[in-house]
């Protein structure tokens, strides 16, 4: 395994006052080197900063509350700030890719759930060529929450990593390519949305090939056999080639019965654990490495 990059605070992309001209000899050295970290992470002063994290906070853009100067708050598309809930989530991501498993989130506001998966999706199509990257949930309106921010998001991301649309169906399937003058159509990778419709749509994923993929809201509805007609689509001799994130608000739970089940047998379902020592511990230095950053660092961090 190759070294991480290692990065003061100071050259990190968000810190850049001025982007290379695409004309430059600098411009395509500048964003290699950024699209490594999006990839695969770095290091800033011992702390390990994971890729989708650097992603996160340096490229993707989302609604920010920020307050004028007459105290007035206010909304402004901007860079997504860095609290404790994006930095354990993220490294908890981080892990599951590692582990080939899954991740489950349930019972937790101000999460901001649809911006992290808006982002997620984002950044597994900007840079996964040949992907498949999946929003699933168990009704239109809360998929529609998730692809608004997606569609937008897209296109706010530098020049350099901004794909054309070669398809543009926000229902069905959008693909991320390049239209050439001739009208050619090269597609680089797909979007895919699917409705499991609170779970009377079992086969909605069934077919696909996840390298991402997100089913929201899991509370809702049925969804486990909607999401094992999924993982044949990425299990592979070498473990499962994607993590599938799976996230429900507890408020809006209502029809909860496939959530409790996954949840208190998440081993089994080959999902991240959290029941012993060792686990509370890693979680806990999660924790301090966060409060290293928050007090040493000016990381967008909301109220550190």
């Amino acid at each position: 395994m190759s070294e991480l990059i290692s990065i003061d605070y100071k050259d990190w992309y968000i810190n850049q006052k001025r982007l290379p001209d695409r004309e430059s000899a600098e411009y395509k050295p500048f964003f290699d080197f950024h699209r490594e970290i999006c990839l695969n992470g770095c290091m800033m002063n011992g702390v390990y900063i994971n890729p989708f994290l650097y992603w996160h906070l340096n490229i993707w853009h989302t609604e920010v509350d920020v307050v004028d100067d007459r105290g007035r708050i206010y909304q402004k598309y901007a860079n997504p700030l860095l609290r404790d809930n994006e930095w354990v989530v993220t490294n908890e991501i981080d892990r599951a890719q590692q582990e080939k498993r899954g991740l489950v989130i349930l019972g937790i506001r101000r999460f901001a759930k649809s911006v992290i998966e808006a982002s997620y999706i984002g950044w597994g199509a900007t840079f996964d060529e040949n992907s498949q990257n999946v929003i699933a949930g168990l009704n239109a309106p809360d998929i529609k929450l998730i692809t608004d921010k997606l569609d937008k998001g897209l296109n706010f991301l530098p020049e350099a990593w901004r794909w054309q649309r070669v398809e543009d169906n926000w229902k069905n399937q959008v693909t991320l390519g390049i239209k050439t003058k001739s009208g050619e159509r090269i597609p680089f990778s797909q979007i895919l949305i699917r409705n499991l419709d609170e779970g009377n749509n079992e086969e909605a994923i069934a077919g696909t090939k996840p390298r991402k993929l997100i089913i929201d809201e899991i509370g809702k509805g049925s969804f486990l056999r909607g999401f094992q007609a999924a993982v044949p689509g990425f299990t592979t001799p070498y473990g499962w080639g994607c993590s599938p994130i799976l996230t429900g608000t507890g408020g809006d739970m209502k029809r909860f019965m496939d959530a409790k089940s996954l949840m208190f047998d998440v081993d089994n379902f080959n999902f991240l654990t959290y029941n012993n020592e060792k686990d509370e511990k890693r979680v806990h230095g999660l924790f301090i490495s966060y409060k290293y950053l928050a007090q040493n660092f000016n990381i967008f961090i909301e109220n550190p």
